[in-house]
């Protein structure tokens, strides 16, 4: 689904409120059912096991009698005084079918071919058809038949009452599936709605900082061609030019290496790397941008400290946090690059003295496009993206990355490069302008 704004996103939302309402009712119905009849079939096991138990303690009454005796109906109507019928129907018949005694509470036909078991009949009690249930044993010792049978009224009445209790609470169960389904799709969209805003905001700040150079190449040029000037003028000029054009290509830069991180096309190569070599071709780059910000940049290391990483990845992080502190410092502060290690570990900090980081912005500042001071951010052509590459980076390499910062004292980020091999020899300590 693609979201591109606030309307997408409540329709989005909506749908998935009724995905998740439908889904959940679907299953809380299922469950009903399921319950209802397994307590529906467990209620008519326990009917028959009570019909079975009756009929087995009235047999066992009556076979206590001569067989002649069980002909005799006083003698019968005897015993059954001791017995709470209730609802229940009573018939003792021969095996020719022939009944010998009967009290009946529904009216009801009996199978043809009498067997023990249980059996399920139709009764009528007046014009009301009824389902009666009946079990029927053979008397121990004798040529007769018990048949103790029950209608089903109170047990039916019974599972209406349970169904109706169900049904009664659907409707409170629709409406907290309907809120609590819309809070856990606000809560899945609640990401996609931070993506489309640090997107919207990052368009927004891209094409500022896009028109801002092109702005200022195109005044330039037009200054110029307003009439012949001397070479100076030319020259300053096509610097501001250049600065503009620079500022556009690193913009383009970032973005491009965003997008193959993002694809996973960035290809990582372990290699022995000698921290040394690496802080020397580092001090190369940045002591001229250091010098002409009047920023003191010094590297520090452990002579032939030597660890295993991707070389590239890990000079294209540490060039990042150098840039920041530099451009974010103030006039004759300064940045320190050193390495420690630290049992396998090693670590490699990146200190400034610079503006540093609000408290409340820190646990966003490795965010894409997050920018706690917007005005600075552009001042220094920033638009959030360079943090986020180093984080992803370290992710890439297996290391981490933390910082600690202080308003207007500053910033100091290191690097943790895990299960490292390593030399030492003396020490290397070199100092730039």
């Amino acid at each position: 689904m693609k979201l591109s704004d606030d309307k997408d996103i409540k329709r989005a939302k909506i749908k998935l409120t009724l995905q998740y309402t439908i889904t959940t009712l679907i299953i809380v119905m299922l469950l009903i059912v399921a319950f209802y009849f397994t307590f529906s079939n467990s209620a008519y096991k326990d009917f028959d096991s009570t019909l079975q138990n009756r009929a087995i303690a009235i047999g066992t009454a009556l076979v206590g009698k001569e067989e002649s005796a069980i002909e005799d109906l006083k003698s019968i109507s005897g015993i059954l005084k001791n017995y709470d019928l209730g609802n229940e129907s009573l018939i003792i018949l021969d095996s020719n079918g022939k009944i010998l005694y009967e009290n009946l509470q529904d009216q009801f036909t009996l199978p043809q071919n009498i067997r023990e078991g249980f059996y399920t009949l139709e009764g009528k009690e007046g014009d009301e058809q009824k389902t009666i249930r009946a079990y029927i044993t053979k008397l121990n010792s004798t040529n007769y038949y018990l048949v103790v049978a029950r209608n089903y009224d109170n047990l039916e009445a019974s599972l209406h009452e349970v169904l109706f209790s169900f049904l009664f609470v659907v409707p409170f169960i629709l409406l907290l599936t309907i809120i609590l389904s819309y809070r856990f799709a606000s809560s899945a969209i609640r990401p996609i709605e931070e993506s489309v805003r640090i997107l919207k905001q990052f368009t927004q700040d891209a094409s500022h900082e896009l028109k801002t150079p092109i702005s200022t190449i195109k005044a330039n040029i037009e200054v110029a061609l307003m009439k012949e000037r001397n070479p100076d003028y030319y020259k300053e000029k096509l610097e501001t030019i250049l600065d503009s054009a620079n500022r556009m290509s690193k913009l383009i830069q970032d973005m491009l290496f965003i997008s193959r991180l993002d694809t996973g096309t960035y290809p990582v190569k372990v290699e022995s790397v000698f921290l040394k070599d690496l802080f020397m071709n580092l001090k190369s780059q940045f002591e001229g941008l250091a010098q002409s910000k009047h920023v003191n940049l010094s590297f520090e290391t452990e002579d032939n400290l030597r660890i295993k990483t991707d070389k590239d990845i890990l000079e294209e992080i540490l060039s990042i946090l150098i840039e920041n502190g530099i451009a974010y410092n103030k006039e004759n502060g300064f940045v320190k690059i050193y390495a420690r290690k630290e049992g396998n570990d090693v670590n490699i900090t990146v200190e400034d003295s610079g503006i540093g980081i609000k408290e409340e912005d820190i646990p966003y500042i490795f965010d894409r496009f997050y920018r706690g001071e917007k005005s600075r951010s552009r001042e220094t052509g920033g638009i959030g993206l360079g943090l986020s590459i180093a984080k992803e980076l370290t992710n890439l390499i297996g290391a981490k990355i933390s910082v600690e910062s202080k308003v207007n004292v500053g910033s100091k980020f290191t690097i943790t490069i895990r299960e490292v091999t390593y030399e030492l020899q003396g020490s290397y300590n070199r100092r730039g302008a």
